[in-house]
């Protein structure tokens, strides 16, 4: 839940948060944030290395895209890029994850900045795309 909703990892150190798990599960002991980081990184780990596998078993046909978003309450100068890798899975599905995700700056030169956050992924060793 912390991930999804985009909490802080620090939410559970909350008194008010800790109170609330209580009511839920009187028997429970809250996760301390550095439990929560851990957990959140394996879990990361573990669907990259998924993807990973996915992309190979697709012949390595993927095609990439990249996406420049506002959040939804925040100011206009903090931007967002992310960029999605698109592939047919082994089921002949369309499926599209993201594998890169990064606080956009505006400037003049945006348009430049996306092609080459886009090159420098796709060029990464780590992805092989």
């Amino acid at each position: 839940m912390i991930i999804l909703h985009g909490y802080p990892l620090s939410i559970v150190e909350h008194e008010e948060m800790r109170c609330f798990v209580k009511s839920l599960n009187p028997g429970s002991n809250m996760a301390s944030c550095t439990d929560i980081e851990e957990f959140s990184t394996n879990l990361f780990q573990e669907r990259k290395a998924d993807l990973k596998k996915k992309i190979a078993l697709s012949s390595h046909r993927v095609w990439l895209s990249a996406c420049l978003w506002t959040p939804h309450g925040s100011e206009a100068s903090v931007k967002y890029l992310c960029l999605a890798v698109h592939f047919i899975d082994s089921g002949c599905k369309i499926e599209m994850r993201i594998i890169k995700f990064s606080i956009f700056q505006s400037s003049r030169t945006n348009l430049e900045r996306m092609i080459h956050f886009k090159e420098d992924c796709a060029l990464d060793s780590e992805w092989a795309i």
